[in-house]
């Protein structure tokens, strides 16, 4: 299965939310609406959590 990115659904011409980047603690998400305009939340740990420098 492909990677999912923000670029990825970009390049698809997905509109990229990143509003919301930040407010659920230890973790980065985004969203976006599929094409019946359903809201659709992605999320990963941030890069302090998942051990990243």
């Amino acid at each position: 299965m492909p990677s999912l990115s923000a670029a990825n659904l970009r390049s698809a011409r997905f509109e990229v939310d990143w509003s919301e980047r930040h407010s659920f603690e230890g973790y980065e998400r985004f969203h976006c609406r599929d094409g019946f305009d359903n809201r659709i939340e992605l999320m990963a740990p941030g890069q302090e959590r998942s051990g990243r420098a």
